[in-house]
């Protein structure tokens, strides 16, 4: 039986004729599918957007650990973007 949760959406995207070449560009060179360029790209503006848990930010390469072995986020604070 099918897990409701799990089903998978098929959705469009428009990209304008450059754009369109440079990711096809990039995807061929990474020898990569431009559906798994978006997916990726899409789970990581969800992680900065704190939607997403810490394992799937760690998994994106979006933590990092400081010299204690403490998970940092690598988005800079704003502290960091003030200075």
């Amino acid at each position: 039986m099918l897990n409701r949760r799990n089903r998978v959406k098929l959705i469009g995207v428009r990209f304008n004729e450059e754009v369109a070449k440079l990711l096809f560009k990039i995807c061929y060179s990474r020898g990569e599918d431009v559906s798994d360029f978006v997916r990726r790209a899409t789970l990581k503006e969800l992680a900065n957007l704190s939607y997403l848990n810490s394992d799937i930010k760690k998994a994106l390469g979006l933590v990092k650990r400081n010299e204690r072995g403490e998970e940092l986020d690598k988005r800079k604070s704003s502290e960091e973007y003030l200075s």
